[in-house]
């Protein structure tokens, strides 16, 4: 019985994206809770599946060519998606990561952090730990845009070094400023009055 579990578990991911989540609740048709969690735990130990915090499972990703073959954890991209298709939380890159992006900063992030529209907490993706911050929705709105990093980027600095920023952002190229300025009203005075020094001098 629980041998035909675990191999009924381990083929749901058949024919899926890479970084495909379940949870136990949607197995509860297959057995008593008691047994799914004692067969997921097992598949972990087998490391047949990952799991990713209390309630979130998903699987490893075959990659290579056929004489080096692997299973590997998904990617950071797959988990995104498939993280915000299960939950409906958003997710995007942390102010460090951003400041990268639009080469305001080269200095690379000790740890993989994410900001979230749920709450906080930490996701094992096969070994590597993923830190998930909840942050205020104007954080959220841009997604992965230049936009979206620029405000991402700023609150990730201390507005005392503001002033070393100015003449990098105002030579940033494809920043759409009236898009910053459509919701500059949810900003802290600190940023508000930064965006205004670059856009009005």
């Amino acid at each position: 019985m629980r041998t035909q579990l675990a191999r009924t578990i381990i083929n749901l991911s058949r024919g899926k994206p890479a970084g495909f989540i379940i949870t136990p609740r949607e197995l509860l048709h297959l057995a008593s809770r008691a047994v799914i969690d004692q067969t997921l735990s097992r598949l972990v130990k087998e490391e047949k599946i990952y799991r990713l915090c209390r309630g979130y499972y998903t699987y490893p990703v075959k990659k290579g060519s056929s004489r080096f073959l692997g299973y590997y954890a998904p990617s950071t991209h797959d988990f995104m998606k498939a993280w915000m298709e299960k939950t409906g939380e958003k997710l995007v890159t942390h102010g460090a990561a951003a400041a990268n992006y639009l080469h305001i900063d080269t200095q690379v992030s000790m740890g993989l952090i994410l900001l979230t529209s749920g709450p906080s907490r930490k996701i094992n993706l096969g070994g590597c730990i993923i830190e998930l911050r909840h942050t205020p929705n104007w954080l959220l709105m841009y997604d992965e845009t230049p936009e979206g990093w620029l405000l991402r980027a700023l609150v990730s600095y201390s507005p005392s070094v503001y002033d070393s920023l100015l003449s990098k952002v105002k030579r940033l190229p494809n920043i759409d400023w009236e898009k910053i300025t459509k919701i500059s009203s949810m900003f802290p005075s600190y940023l508000l009055n930064f965006i205004h020094r670059v856009i009005y001098g």
